[in-house]
């Protein structure tokens, strides 16, 4: 590498908590225990009043060093995101305006990413950075494309903002080391706490196509059912055809329309995340437990069926990209559906919760303050010629409490006042720019084609109390044990990656099939047979090994 200075560095007081955000897309955490904070691997920073008078970035580095540079960034875009320039995005313009710094971006469609990825990888040309990209298995398998940043001096001299803002964390630098101690990735999302509880994905009516049927919220799978049938016959929209409604839909693989989130229903939860293997497995007093062998699961798969027969369920969730979801579903001809947020204006959808089957208490996917951080979203190739310029580009993205609720909110969503954090109001957003519709992203920096109301302390919009007032409600349907917050053994992760390349097709596809064609005895029994070959209890063994591990070290 060249131009290696190590510098004192200034530590700058950041909140931590600004970097709150959704999970991440990509589903690449198990969170919520956080072990000790351990040194980088390189040095570690005190913030002392000697060191801060020492040296600056803009004293001994300056914010114009990389002028002129090019790095080449991939990311995968939200499904939401319409923007066809992200170096049109505001927060880049100022970060390019200040550093100097072009961005060539590849930007990569979420329903086609795990493709491109792993081609990419394969490719001799590298990105500088992937952002937003990859799960921990794909980081585990291939670690040693991946620069290692616990390289002394490395982020203390061209990151120092980032080394304060996981510094104030209990827990940061061992959530990013893997085994041999390296750091191959940065931390993108909540490390707060305070901050870090929410609920995932959700089941969200149309309250307009409700009022119409005269029927109340249901809280059974019973009186969903009556639901879905009164929005399939009763011409909804009001267009004359009967027909052309949607009652249910989802968006399989797709984190904010994901199948499984109904599952919850049933008590079948998944641990922080929306991705569908997050709801094979779960952990309970230390031990793992499967799921998708369970009644619990049959009983989802049956009532699905039933729903999928009747023509009440989309045909095309299985499918469909997530932008074609997301149309269906900003376009509110939707009867109920998955969604992290409910929508303003006439056909409002809220967040409901029902009891699959008797005697079972639904949960919700979430976390209950834990944390909030995606740890694989920032990688840095090691065939970058790049690595500092890269570094000190993030860093100024990471300056302050403004920039950094512009990077992950598309807006300047919090600001302080009195030593107070609050939220901004829609009216103070740039001239022509919209925040991303889903509010904070773990990996959609910046403003993206959308409209959203940004919440103020004294002037909440109505989704924000709907959303907040859920959330606290049901905390105590989400788990609040999940597993560690640490990277194994990377040769580990690999296997772990391996047993799943066959199990996780095989349960999507028995899913798929079991909801369009039904479950029997005698395809139920095969399915269990089924497990076991595709080794789905060395997977639960895998991930049981995992957890005694990391709680032993």
């Amino acid at each position: 590498m060249k131009n290696k200075v190590v510098a004192a560095i200034l530590c700058i007081a950041l909140m931590a908590s600004l970097m709150t955000g959704c999970q991440p897309g990509t589903g690449n955490d198990e969170t919520t225990k956080a072990p000790a904070k351990e040194s980088t691997g390189a040095q570690d920073v005190e913030s002392t009043g000697s060191e801060t008078e020492a040296g600056t970035e803009s004293k001994e580095i300056a914010v114009d060093h990389f002028a002129g540079t090019t790095i080449k960034v991939a990311v995968v875009k939200k499904a939401n995101d319409t923007s066809t320039d992200w170096n049109q995005k505001e927060i880049f313009k100022l970060a390019e305006e200040a550093t100097g710094i072009h961005v060539e971006w590849t930007v990569i469609d979420p329903s086609v990413s795990g493709d491109k990825i792993a081609v990419m990888l394969m490719s001799s040309e590298q990105p500088d950075v992937y952002l937003g990209a990859l799960n921990e298995s794909t980081l585990a398998a291939n670690l040693d494309l991946f620069y290692d940043l616990s390289e002394e001096g490395l982020l203390e001299t061209w990151a120092p903002n980032v080394v304060e803002i996981y510094n104030t964390s209990d827990y940061s630098w061992n959530a990013l080391k893997w085994a041999d101690g390296s750091i191959r990735s940065l931390l993108t999302g909540g490390l707060n706490k305070e901050l870090g509880s929410y609920t995932a994905g959700t089941s969200v009516i149309n309250m307009a196509w409700l009022e119409k049927t005269g029927k109340d919220i249901p809280t059974t799978a019973d009186e969903l059912y009556e639901v879905l049938v009164a929005f399939r016959d009763g011409d909804m929209d009001g267009d004359g055809d009967p027909t052309n409604e949607i009652p249910m839909s989802f968006c399989s693989g797709f984190w904010d329309g994901e199948l499984m989130l109904y599952a919850n229903a049933f008590g079948i939860g998944g641990n922080n995340t929306w991705q569908a293997v997050d709801h094979y497995k779960n952990i309970k007093d230390g031990k793992v437990v499967s799921t998708v062998d369970t009644v619990n699961y049959r009983a989802f798969l049956e009532f699905f069926h039933k729903l999928y027969a009747e023509g009440l369920l989309d045909t095309e969730g299985f499918s469909q990209t997530s932008d074609q979801y997301v149309t269906k579903r900003n376009g509110k001809n939707l009867g109920v559906a998955i969604s992290s947020t409910t929508y303003l204006g006439e056909d409002a959808y809220m967040p409901f919760i029902y009891q699959g089957m008797e005697g079972v208490e639904p949960v919700l996917t979430g976390l209950v303050g834990g944390f909030a951080a995606t740890r694989t979203n920032f990688c840095i190739s090691a065939k970058s010629e790049n690595v500092e310029a890269v570094l000190h580009w993030w860093n100024w993205l990471s300056k302050d409490a403004k920039t950094t609720s512009i990077a992950w909110g598309g807006s300047e969503f919090f600001y302080e006042e009195d030593g107070k954090l609050y939220q901004t109001n829609a009216k103070d957003l740039p001239e022509g720019y919209n925040a991303a519709i889903y509010g904070m992203h773990n990996y959609l920096p910046a403003y993206a084609d959308g409209q959203r109301a940004i919440a103020h302390p004294d002037n909440k919009s109505s989704q924000v109390i709907i959303r907040e007032e859920f959330t606290k409600e049901h905390l105590d349907l989400i788990n609040k044990e999940g597993f560690p917050v640490a990277f194994g053994d990377a040769a580990k992760a690999e296997e772990k990656a391996f047993l799943e390349v066959e199990l996780l097709a095989y349960i999507k596809t028995f899913t798929a099939d079991a909801i369009v064609n039904g479950v029997t005895d005698a395809s139920w029994e095969q399915h269990l047979k089924d497990l076991k070959a595709v080794q789905y209890y060395d997977w639960i063994q895998w991930y049981q090994d995992f957890v005694d591990e990391v709680n032993s070290r």
